[in-house]
């Protein structure tokens, strides 16, 4: 796997081994709520809180997946969300930043992820580039971990 920026990036989803070049979109919002009432004095007070949690599109672009034949695991997955069955292939999408010496430093892991989008560029075998793809994940939580 080619090593990007100082560091190798692998993506691995459902037994479907993968590296790409660019990731955007790895990123979390928790919406605020106002809440008002009294407080133990009699005194009104107002306080936020959390309120619900969501997730954007994680988008890998300038890659492959490693496992490209007729029943791999990355096309079993494309099968199942082309024939509806979402609920079969959602997963952990796990995200591995490694350092030039192949040392694990960052893990993100994309909760209940799945495919939505994938789109394959020009297939050009006279540069020896056999699949380059763009790949949009959906997921509904994102976890980050430097335990390593």
């Amino acid at each position: 796997m080619p090593v990007l920026g100082g560091y190798q990036i692998m993506v691995e989803f459902n037994k479907a081994i993968g590296s790409f070049s660019k990731i955007s979109g790895i990123r979390a919002t928790t919406n605020v709520l106002d809440s008002a009432g009294p407080s133990s004095k009699g005194a009104p007070y107002q306080a936020k809180l959390p309120g619900s949690y969501g997730c954007t599109p994680v988008t890998f672009q300038a890659g492959y997946m490693i496992q490209l034949q007729s029943g791999g695991p990355w096309w079993a997955n494309v099968e199942h969300i082309q024939a509806g069955s979402v609920n079969d292939v959602r997963g952990p999408c796990v995200i591995t930043f490694m350092d030039t010496t192949h040392k694990p430093v960052l893990f993100v892991e994309l909760v209940d992820a799945w495919p939505s989008k994938w789109t394959a560029s020009d297939l050009a075998v006279q540069k020896n580039i056999a699949w380059m793809e763009t790949i949009i994940f959906q997921c509904e939580a994102v976890k980050f971990s430097w335990d390593v």
